[in-house]
């Protein structure tokens, strides 16, 4: 009889514990990470990140910086790469989304707990650096 009274209480703590987590222990395990962790497309040849995803903060927003290089005679007006986050993270536009690379784009990265980077994106295509343009007369 002793050893049910005890098993019971002892199930009964174990119930009971594992509802009393509030909302704010939810929002602290919340994970904060919001990178670009691959950014890959058939045509792609270079990803630099500046700085290995130096991220700094301007106009209140976190921003990084990524460089992107191309296959000589890539269309950059049409292009669809796959991106990969940080693991509960979200990319905005999404992955796959066509996009046109010619001018600079941006990406969001929204984190679970809610915080983001804006990723800006410069391409150029390998060609760029063998004809570069000119900068004046």
């Amino acid at each position: 009889m002793k050893t049910k009274m005890i098993t019971l209480l002892t199930i009964s703590l174990i119930i009971a514990g594992s509802f009393s987590c509030s909302k704010n222990d939810e929002k602290q395990k919340l994970s904060s990470e919001k990178m670009i962790l691959s950014f890959e497309h058939e045509k792609l040849i270079k990803v630099e990140f500046l700085n290995d995803h130096l991220m700094f903060e301007g106009a209140g927003s976190l921003w990084s910086l990524m460089f992107l290089t191309w296959e000589e005679g890539t269309d950059l007006s049409s292009v669809d790469p796959i991106i990969t986050v940080s693991p509960g993270a979200v990319i905005m536009p999404p992955s796959g989304t066509i996009r046109d690379f010619s001018d600079q784009v941006s990406y969001t990265v929204l984190a679970e707990d809610e915080t983001y980077v804006t990723y800006l994106i410069l391409s150029v295509t390998e060609d760029f650096f063998v004809n570069p343009p000119s900068l004046g007369p």
